[in-house]
């Protein structure tokens, strides 16, 4: 799922990624914001021209494909062989030939394909857009709207479990662990429920939207960016903010953690490397643009795609280049990492993949 898994970390199990730079191949499918999700050797990504596919991680031929003719922003999450992600609400005027479904009778929403097919399991449609991307927990899909809510079904059948509405909207994608959910709104307020119940642990008002940044969890803190420009640490217990680093500009990217450190990056062009006890800056290092790209990391190596168009790839210990990847347009998609390969998206309507020889 986005991140990675259910604390969002960011940081790959696979323990190698890329470290020359090579390009394994580039798929022309469509511009895509959204992050990717590898198993089993496929690369599953939606595009913002309304199509969901499946490729080969080795290739990148497309497997599979699926209309739903409304434009994809949410990274998919996988589970028990199905795909889940959501749509935004504006239905996209022309349709894009090819195979999948009958897109006249689709809807915005969440979706759940089968991975091995594409073939629509259930839709559960909304009166919103779905930018966040769906967190798998146990028997429970959780996500929220720009409405304000965040969202709870049932992954085999999509039946609503429970709901909660918050003040703003939920672009940012739920963490969880040990049954407690963390979520931001553009309320300014971090929320925690029960994932079970829906209940409330507790809220911490942050006084700035949280805006696209997802919480990433540490075993003591809730690390959350917010549009003020700032990186906060919020006590997983209590609540109470413990820490909060100020960036030059708004953070619109998750944090990474990496052991002791969290990296994140910022629109001021910089990516910063900070202690995670108590937020004292470790490194920063600047780029040629903008950065929404979250960071991901990888043997050493943190990845990240920057509006300058270009693909970067730091040593996590010093923050000098290893490496450069110039595309045609901005990058805002985070990238995945998986069986020693980087996978990225550009709004050049590419899908880049990256692996040495």
């Amino acid at each position: 799922m986005f991140r990675g898994d259910g604390r969002r970390s960011g940081a790959s199990i696979s323990g190698k990624g890329p470290r020359e730079g090579i390009l394994l191949w580039r798929a022309a499918i469509g511009p895509i914001t959204s992050s990717s999700a590898i198993a089993e050797e496929r690369v599953f990504v939606g595009t913002l021209d309304g199509r969901f596919y499946a490729l080969n991680i080795l290739n990148g031929k497309i497997i599979w494909e699926v209309d739903v003719n409304y434009p994809i922003a949410s990274s998919p999450a996988l589970d028990k062989g199905r795909v889940f992600f959501g749509t935004l609400e504006k239905k996209l005027t022309t349709i894009a030939s090819g195979g999948g479904p009958n897109v006249s009778a689709l809807a915005s929403g969440l979706y759940a394909l089968s991975a091995r097919d594409g073939s629509i399991i259930w839709v559960y449609e909304m009166n919103s857009s779905i930018y966040s991307s769906p967190l798998i927990a146990e028997d429970y899909l959780v996500f929220g709207t720009t409405d304000g809510r965040v969202v709870t079904l049932d992954p085999d059948d999509g039946d609503l479990i429970w709901m909660h509405q918050t003040g703003g909207r939920v672009l940012s994608s739920p963490a969880v662990e040990n049954r407690d959910v963390y979520v931001g709104s553009d309320d300014g307020i971090v929320y925690s429920f029960d994932l079970t119940t829906g209940s409330s642990n507790w809220t911490h008002d942050l006084n700035s939207p949280v805006g696209t940044s997802s919480p990433a969890l540490t075993e003591n803190f809730v690390l959350i960016g917010t549009l003020d420009g700032r990186i906060n640490a919020i006590e997983k217990g209590t609540g109470n903010l413990a820490w909060s680093f100020s960036a030059g500009d708004a953070i619109v990217s998750s944090p990474l953690i990496v052991d002791e450190t969290v990296v994140i990056t910022s629109k001021d062009q910089m990516i910063y490397a900070l202690r995670i006890s108590d937020g004292e800056l470790r490194w920063a290092s600047k780029v040629g643009g903008e950065i929404w790209s979250s960071a991901s990391f990888a043997g050493g190596i943190v990845y990240f795609g920057s509006i300058d168009g270009k693909i970067y790839a730091l040593d996590m210990i010093t923050s000098t280049s290893v490496w450069s990847f110039a595309t045609r347009d901005f990058i805002d998609s985070s990238p995945a990492l998986a069986q020693e390969t980087m996978i990225i998206g550009g709004r050049d309507g590419h899908l880049y993949a990256f692996r040495d020889q």
